[in-house]
């Protein structure tokens, strides 16, 4: 079967003596509560409880397809470092299996340094439909032999096993309200109305003062300009108030004609 790869996953989870005394054990609860102890579970919570289930029936699944113990340790220790990288990096089912059948493959061909022929053609179809595949429905498997029900099929209840196993990660997110300063919008040109510069108070004063020097009365000048800037202002004021009349006017039209539109009903 050719020598050991650096990367070889045989004996490194159980070792030999140890998968011998699992293929040997004829107590099934026995049997349990010493892989348990191999593979260091608690089995007093759901995620530790899943994964024994699951070391637990490919146990029994090597036992009733007569794999040998470094089949059997290499099997187990497959299925764990593909469970431990699907949960660490949160692979797909289809990223996860493709990861497990790459070291699937290199625990089936004989190249070393990167791979070692420990697995047989024959087993690896086995081990992939025990894998991937549903539940068997009658007493003898697809294997030839007395599956008793066997229901691990690891990547048929992927979602589940990851539901289980994988941490869950709680989102704290707290929202609030930001004002932020937006420039005003500047009203429609045509809105605009017609204004009369008159110039500032200053500009008054210095027109005044000029016609003053004429010979002109200062108070009459600045009287003057004071009451031809009161009237633009007026006139300003009365036009804007006119058209913001006229707006009430046609709004109101509208609504009056809707009103006795419905008022009059549909036309028969």
């Amino acid at each position: 079967s050719g020598g050991l790869m650096a990367a070889s996953l045989l004996w490194r989870d159980v070792d030999e003596e140890t998968t011998i005394e699992l293929l040997s054990s004829q107590d099934q609860d026995e049997r349990r509560r010493h892989l348990a102890r191999v593979m260091q579970l608690s089995g007093d919570n759901a995620p530790d409880c899943a994964l024994l289930n699951l070391y637990s029936q490919c146990l029994q699944f090597a036992c009733e397809v007569g794999l040998t113990p470094p089949k059997v340790s290499t099997l187990l220790s497959l299925v764990r470092e593909t469970h431990q990288r699907a949960t660490a990096h949160y692979l797909t089912a289809m990223k996860s299996f493709d990861f497990f059948r790459t070291l699937l493959m290199r625990h089936a061909v004989h190249r070393p340094p990167y791979s070692v022929e420990l697995f047989t053609l024959e087993d690896l179809k086995r081990i992939t439909h025990f894998v991937t595949q549903t539940s068997v429905r009658s007493d003898v498997g697809e294997y030839g032999a007395h599956t008793n029900g066997l229901m691990c099929r690891y990547f048929h209840n992927y979602r589940l096993f990851q539901y289980i196993c994988t941490d869950r990660h709680i989102l704290n997110l707290t929202t609030f309200t930001s004002y932020t300063e937006v420039p005003r919008i500047p009203s429609p040109l045509a809105t605009a109305t017609h204004t009369v510069d008159l110039g500032t108070k200053e500009d008054i004063a210095a027109r005044a003062f000029r016609e003053a020097s004429t010979g002109r009365d200062v108070y009459a000048v600045l009287l003057e300009a004071l009451n031809a800037h009161m009237e633009q202002l007026q006139s300003d004021l009365t036009r804007r108030l006119e058209a913001q009349e006229l707006q009430l006017r046609n709004k109101l039209a509208v609504v009056e004609g809707k009103i006795a539109a419905l008022r009059e009903g549909p036309v028969s």
